[in-house]
């Protein structure tokens, strides 16, 4: 059951990268919207398991202390059950899950 979960998870972060890429408009300048990247990330998924833990932000699927990509530097700092610790320049913040997202333990 968890592995079929961890599959399906991975298939929809792999959809949601694929179609983020293709939104992409190649006639706006490299630097446009830079400023607002850290603003733009949303916590889709958190998964805690026995052995290991790890978040979808953005259509990425990612485990602590990695780096997001695309958010100028970004890093997953720390998981918990409810939100997420993201740090960049030893500043920290979080994101949380939505009330509708639903907790299976």
């Amino acid at each position: 059951m968890f592995k079929v979960s961890i599959m399906s998870v991975f298939l929809v972060a792999l959809l949601a990268s694929v179609s983020c890429w293709a939104q992409k408009d190649p006639t706006k300048p490299f630097w446009y919207g830079k400023k607002s990247v850290v603003k733009t990330l949303q916590l889709q998924s958190i998964m805690i398991g026995k052995e290991r833990k790890s978040v979808l932000i953005n259509g990425q699927f990612l485990h602590e202390l990695q780096d997001i990509v695309g958010s100028g530097g970004v890093k997953v700092f720390r998981i918990e059950p409810y939100r997420v610790t993201l740090i960049k320049n030893n500043k920290r913040w979080f994101l949380k899950l939505r009330k509708s997202t639903q907790v299976k333990k």
